[in-house]
Formats: C-alpha cells, sequence, structure tokens
C-alpha cells in the first residue's frame, strides 16, 4: 500500500450552525438527504465539509466541487467517493462536543 498523500482537517462544530445555504452548496444530494435527518445538523455539515477539505489536502484535487465528494458508509464504515467512484482511501472521522476532526489516507 503506497500513500500518495495525508489530509487532516478540524472543525469547531458551532461554526456550521444555522447554516442552510452551506449545506446545500457543498453536500451531495445522498448527503443531504442524511443532513435533513440528522439530529445534530451542526456535527454532521461540519465533518461532511471538513472531509471535502481533507480530501482536497491529501489528493491536491481542487478542481472537483465539493457535492461530487461524498461519504457514504459501507458495513458502518465511511468510505469516499469522487465523482461516483469509489477513492483508494481510509478515512476516519472523530467527534467531541464541540469539534470534529477528520483524517484522509489517499492511496
Amino acid at each position: 500500500m503506497e500513500i500518495l498523500g495525508v489530509g487532516i482537517d478540524i472543525a469547531d462544530i458551532s461554526r456550521f450552525e444555522d447554516k442552510e445555504d452551506l449545506a446545500i452548496k457543498v453536500l451531495s444530494f445522498l448527503e443531504y438527504g442524511e443532513y435533513q435527518k440528522s439530529s445534530s445538523k451542526a456535527e454532521f455539515l461540519a465533518s461532511r465539509f471538513s472531509v471535502k477539505e481533507s480530501y482536497v489536502k491529501a489528493s491536491g484535487d481542487k478542481k472537483t466541487p465539493y457535492p461530487q465528494i461524498e461519504v457514504r458508509k459501507e458495513a458502518e464504515k465511511p468510505v469516499l467517493y469522487v465523482k461516483g467512484e469509489k477513492i483508494r482511501s481510509f478515512l476516519s472521522l472523530s467527534h467531541d462536543k464541540e469539534c470534529v476532526s477528520i483524517v484522509v489516507l489517499y492511496q
């Protein structure tokens, strides 16, 4: 396994409170549906935004629009998809009351 890049991002959940416009702008269609059902919208949005930031840092891909970078769950694990294709990567999402932290290892 060759690691081509590492991306790390930390976000303050409170910065994502009442950010419906941002959610519409950065989430994929599937993610937006999950966001709408979430009991903690700010935490959900913070984590997905940070995943997208981490992917860009790890891959150097600054051209893909954020809605085309998405997290899907497979066997209860987060998996990264870009433009509808599964990306060879490892993804770690961590949450507490105030922050989310994300690590993407890009292969």
